[in-house]
């Protein structure tokens, strides 16, 4: 038998329709009373007042006008903060428009819903945004800031470190000449230490960046230096040392990164930076029809050098495609996105490299040397045909992301020598949850060109990788802790003058525990 409350059951109690209702009332009464009791009244009307659409939208004001002070030169960061302000705008209009309106509750219901819809993915870029200019949406008071020339020079400093370490575990090892594979390794590194100083030069539509990397990863003390300008939202310009638009990843900032580095495939594919133009842009940006966009440039080709090699040029372009609006430019879902989003994306390059063919043989003596650089015997060094190719699909709604991204290389030495193709795929889901907790996986596959290599060295020609990671965001996304195990499988070692090994298998375990800190 249940509990018996004179109350609401004595002798005395009004029977009938009119007693339900007293019940009722005395029932909804005792409930109210005790939430009340729970939760004082500042209590209860602070959070009320702070969930209303309205609040949000001034919140989400007052972030977008920080983020409009932010002196930051991601080149893109100009046109997303203004397309942020429209949105802000118009959703501001049509809230004050609903509230005028006389209709019945169901229907102003589902309209504040739809609202709040649109708030939350308005809420997941502009976090993006912040992630992307590398200081949240605090503006100068996130970064060091200077201005000068009567305000006509204005530029902020932005941080990376990466403080991170690893350990690699050979399940068989093995003396492999020349090879970066078969030990045991166990060490503490600076993966990435880098400084940035950009903003705006006499006009707010010329930016400029100069970046430095001093981690261990450095192949030069000069990472990025680049001046870029806004004619309109379909044509913008950068001119410099810059990354060449080839794939998904090396088009995000470090900092949104789902893994604590890019994938190895990623890194297998990619041409590089290079300095050269680039134009830039989006051709049609609509609610209704979605956002289509495109980069293409001509560069050196010289892998980053200061100085070009040769006098043929590196062209490169990608057309990215997002039928459901903007997807913010990041690996994770930190703001739990209430509205699903997909990318869809071609990228292409082309390049004149010259032969290895001296390298791969292992040739060291000058007049063989000379001979394999010049097997047309036209008095010049043979060139070799690059053509690189990368399809992308990304997806994200509710927490989950799932991006992938397939890589082709085809190398053409021309009638010297049979061509080579190779290729590459990786797979990667996110989830993340909205106290900074973050879990992923990732799969990737990749063949190695070795264009350039050592001829005499042991690398692998196939390689799988399996990959999980926890981690979690501290400091309002500036503070990232991560772990991540890692299992390779390498397929086919062998050298490129002297073909397979007998044994030519390799297995790895790695693990990576990093910390990074941007700002």
């Amino acid at each position: 038998m249940g509990v018996v409350y004179p109350a609401l059951h004595s002798a005395a109690a009004p029977t009938g329709r009119k007693g339900l209702v007293m019940r009722k009332t005395l029932v909804l009464t005792l409930v109210l009373t005790l939430t009340l009791l729970a939760s004082p009244p500042s209590t209860v009307l602070a959070q009320a007042k702070s969930t209303t659409p309205r609040a949000r939208l001034s919140a989400l004001a007052n972030r977008v006008e920080a983020l409009g002070k932010l002196q930051a030169d991601v080149p893109a960061l100009i046109e997303a903060v203004r397309s942020l302000q429209e949105q802000v705008s118009a959703l501001k209009r049509e809230l004050a428009a609903k509230r005028t309106m006389a209709r019945s509750f169901k229907a102003v219901r589902a309209q504040l819903d739809g609202l709040k819809e649109r708030l939350g993915d308005l809420e997941l870029r502009i976090t993006a945004v912040a992630l992307q200019a590398g200081g949240g949406a605090g503006g100068c008071r996130d970064s060091l800031c200077m201005r000068a020339f009567g305000g006509k020079l204005k530029l902020s400093m932005r941080g990376l470190l990466q403080a991170e370490y690893q350990g690699v575990i050979a399940a068989r090892r093995r003396d492999l000449a020349g090879a970066r594979l078969g030990d045991h390794a166990s060490t503490f590194t600076i993966a990435r230490a880098r400084l940035f100083a950009d903003g705006e030069v006499l006009d707010p539509r010329l930016r400029v960046l100069v970046g430095l990397e001093l981690g261990d990863r450095a192949p030069r003390l000069l990472l990025d230096a680049l001046v870029g300008f806004r004619w309109h939202r379909m044509l913008m310009v950068r001119a410099g040392l810059q990354r060449v638009p080839f794939g998904r990843q090396y088009a995000l900032e470090l900092p949104t990164m789902l893994f604590r580095d890019r994938s190895p495939v990623t890194e297998a594919f990619y041409p590089g930076r290079d300095i050269g133009v680039l134009i830039h842009g989006h051709l049609m940006e609509s609610s209704r029809f979605g956002r289509l966009s495109y980069q293409a440039g001509v560069f050196n080709g010289a892998g980053g050098k200061l100085r070009d090699d040769n006098t043929d040029f590196l062209y490169a372009a990608r057309v990215t495609y997002e039928p459901l609006g903007a997807l913010a430019p990041m690996e994770s879902d930190a703001a739990v996105s209430r509205q699903p989003r997909i990318a869809i994306g071609a990228s292409v390059f082309y390049n004149l490299v010259e032969t290895d063919a001296a390298k791969r043989a292992g040739e060291t003596d000058p007049a063989r040397v000379a001979l394999l650089r010049d097997q047309d015997g036209d008095g010049g060094v043979d060139n070799v045909g690059v053509l690189g190719f990368n399809a992308e699909l990304a997806m994200r709604w509710h927490g989950i992301t799932w991006q992938n991204e397939l890589f082709y290389r085809y190398e053409d030495p021309g009638a010297v020598a049979d061509s080579r193709s190779f290729w590459g795929i990786y797979s990667q889901v996110g989830v993340a949850h909205r106290a900074g907790f973050e879990i992923a996986a990732r799969y990737g596959f990749w063949e190695l060109s070795r264009y350039g290599d050592d001829g005499t060295a042991v690398e692998p020609a196939k390689t799988h990788e399996a990959t999980l990671a926890l981690g979690a965001w501290l400091l309002s996304r500036h503070l990232r802790l991560q772990t991540a195990y890692a299992h390779r499988w390498h397929r086919g070692l062998q050298t490129l003058s002297g073909g397979a090994l007998a044994d030519d298998k390799l297995r790895e375990h790695r693990v990576y525990v990093q910390t990074q800190l941007h700002f």
